[in-house]
């Protein structure tokens, strides 16, 4: 009976040998995992991964139509902490993505009808889907409008709508008189935007400047910094390209502006100067030319 155990008990001598030489080579092999990942990151940045949360997103989207149910294009939707907005289509239709869940304030605008603000809590990991009606602002019936003396002398102005905005008071106009004034003490057409409120003038290289504003919404800070953005530039009712390179002074001269408008806020801009896919909530710049227009400004005497 001894004889015949000799073998089992070898054999379990084996294995116990076999067990210890696989556990020592699995914490070696641990250690050097673990030694290779320190190496490659600092204790600190390591300490901070684990402790940083996830930050659980999510998505809106939806339709802004009017009260026949007609949709609306070019309504603005903003969202504070984060800042972020965007524009609905043709159709209607807009969609913010990558929103941090959780309980939002959404605002919705659009020039002529009455804006909305509502609570919104956005789930984790989900798409929500929202429609609202917008009404249109009240209109007063009867009024007897009366031409001023400096529409009846620029009526083609006048058509654009330009005096009726100017006393409306949204943004900066200046109309021919003052322009031709500006002029004689700057040497382009940027520098007419010079101390305008809203408007930075930002000089390049290659000469001349750019207008720029400040993003609407209430984004216009982030992490202490005052960010900037290009502003659109409609020219005579258009949009102006200013491809990178380029500044609004090789676009725009001096002599050829007749008027302006300056709406360095979305909200403020008029329905018809809105662009989609364009930087309204950077504001918005009309210049009105001379070769537009079928009145040239009267000299001063």
């Amino acid at each position: 009976m001894h004889i015949s155990h000799r073998p089992t008990a070898r054999r379990s001598i084996t294995r116990s040998i076999t067990r210890s030489i696989t556990r020592s080579i699995t914490r070696s092999a641990c250690l050097v995992l673990l030694s290779g990942a320190l190496g490659a990151l600092p204790l600190s940045a390591l300490i901070a991964q684990a402790a940083a949360p996830t930050i659980k997103l999510s998505h809106l989207q939806g339709t802004i139509l009017d009260p026949l149910d007609n949709p609306l294009a070019k309504v603005i939707i903003e969202i504070d902490d984060p800042a972020m907005a965007t524009f609905t289509d043709e159709a209607g239709f807009f969609r913010l993505r990558n929103i941090p869940a959780g309980a939002r304030t959404i605002r919705v605008k659009k020039v002529g009808f009455d804006g909305v603000d509502f609570e919104l809590n956005l789930l984790a990991d989900s798409t929500v889907h929202i429609g609202v009606k917008l009404q249109p602002v009240a209109q007063t019936l009867g009024t007897i409008t009366v031409l001023t003396k400096d529409e009846e002398s620029h009526p083609a102005l006048a058509a654009t709508g330009f005096y009726a905005q100017k006393r409306a008071g949204f943004g900066t106009l200046f109309s021919p008189e003052e322009i031709e004034k500006k002029k004689e003490s700057v040497n382009d057409a940027s520098s007419i935007f010079r101390d305008v409120l809203g408007v930075t003038l930002r000089r390049e290289r290659t000469g001349g400047a750019n207008l720029q504003g400040k993003p609407s919404g209430g984004g216009s800070i982030q992490k202490g910094v005052q960010l900037v953005c290009m502003m659109n530039v409609l020219k005579d009712g258009m949009l102006i390209k200013i491809n990178p390179g380029e500044t609004f002074d090789q676009i725009v001269s001096k002599d050829e502006v007749y008027a302006v408008e300056v709406y360095p806020r979305a909200e403020y801009t008029p329905a018809a100067y809105h662009v989609i896919n364009g930087n309204d909530l950077c504001g918005t710049v009309v210049i009105w030319t001379v070769s537009h227009m079928t009145l040239r400004p009267k000299a001063n005497k």
